[in-house]
């Protein structure tokens, strides 16, 4: 398990975090949550900075190879501000509800699993322990889980699971903007468009008002973060970083701890992860994949800031970074254990091994916990 420091990110503003998608359709559309790479640009930038607030370029290669960030999830405060009450994280994909009853899914064989199939796929296939209801399967009721109810899930799960506490997707706002032309200063006829933003707000029940959200991300390497305002996402909006406590139950369970050298255990991916070989890596943090539950696959690309050599010769600074897909948050392996210990290094590092190197983890790709089988 590695050692962090933990801070959360509350923005001030609506939270811009855009998507990528061409202004073609008139609307600047959002993510639904913000990738790690977000909150890894803010720390690094704030940990970069010198005597009189400027960033020193000079440091980048040092702030990417020393500083380590990890996150983000949600966390919930309390109404000034001060605690952290509850960790929010994605739900699970091993779990796929009928209505409000949850039933799980676990690796079986082929044949066991579909008697009289047959294949010349390897592995095991994710199936339900028990026969679900008839019907189509439904919508996770909540897309975030109180880390309360999650911990039952990795220690103790059973066939079936009621709907948990938690939250549902984050609220989208949309603003309407026109352009304004600059020799008059008046609007442009048809120049209308759309941006979307998330507000870190969650609805509470009738009568109980708004609960205030925050991005809950730990970092390692570096100095200490210093309080205060920093930029965060799109349109220079502005989030309060406060440093925190390791939240409540973020230690390794005695379940998890326990586990044994050739057991059988869960990776859970609590961020999305970047894998060298795609959705089904043969091997994470060392243990060898048996079986894989994988949402929907998400796009990550983004623009590269460091200075270099153009064709030419000059130092040009700034180009496209690649797109790639990743692995969900949410999404479940089953591994065979390699070693006594693995479980407990495993909790709470980023597992991601893509062609990047271990960059893509210490950006924060990958953020994992482990639970028994």
């Amino acid at each position: 398990m590695t050692t962090y420091r933990w801070f959360t990110l509350e923005p001030r503003d609506r939270l811009v975090v855009r998507d990528g998608r061409p202004l073609a359709s008139g609307t600047m559309r959002t993510l639904p949550f913000p990738l790690p790479p977000t909150l890894a640009g803010v720390v690094r930038t704030r940990l970069g900075l010198d005597a009189h607030g400027r960033f020193d370029s000079r440091r980048i290669q040092e702030l990417l190879e020393r500083v380590s960030v990890a996150g983000p999830v949600l966390a919930r405060l309390d109404a000034d501000g001060t605690r952290v009450e509850d960790v929010l994280v994605p739900a699970p994909s091993d779990l796929v509800f009928f209505g409000e009853s949850g039933h799980r899914l676990v690796p079986k064989a082929l044949g066991s699993a579909f008697p009289g199939v047959t294949s010349d796929l390897e592995g095991q296939v994710p199936t339900f322990e028990k026969e679900p209801p008839e019907g189509k399967p439904s919508r996770s009721p909540k897309s975030f889980w109180s880390f309360k109810a999650f911990l039952p899930w990795l220690t103790r799960p059973t066939a079936e699971w009621a709907s948990p506490d938690g939250a549902g997707a984050l609220e989208v706002e949309r603003r309407v903007h026109v352009s304004i032309a600059a020799a008059t200063q008046t609007a442009e006829d048809g120049a209308l468009f759309v941006t979307e933003g998330l507000r870190l707000l969650l609805r509470e029940e009738e009568g109980k008002g708004w609960s205030r959200l925050a991005l809950l991300a730990g970092v390692s390497g570096g100095n200490a973060l210093a309080r205060g305002l920093v930029p965060l996402g799109g349109e220079r909006s502005m989030a309060l970083l406060e440093n925190r406590p390791a939240p409540a139950g973020f230690e390794v369970p005695s379940e998890v701890s326990s586990l044994r050298t050739g057991a059988v255990a869960r990776i859970l991916l609590l961020t999305p992860a970047l894998f060298a070989e795609g959705a089904l890596p043969d091997r994470i943090a060392g243990a060898k994949v048996m079986s894989a539950c994988v949402g929907r696959p998400q796009v990550v690309s983004g623009w590269d800031f460091a200075y270099v050599e153009d064709k030419g010769g000059r130092r040009v600074r700034g180009r496209p970074k690649p797109t790639r897909r990743m692995v969900p948050a949410g999404s479940v392996y089953w591994v065979e254990v390699p070693d006594d210990p693995w479980a407990a290094k495993t909790w709470m590092t980023c597992v991601s091994s893509s062609d990047a190197g271990q960059q893509d983890a210490r950006d924060g790709f990958g953020l994992a916990v482990v639970g028994v089988p």
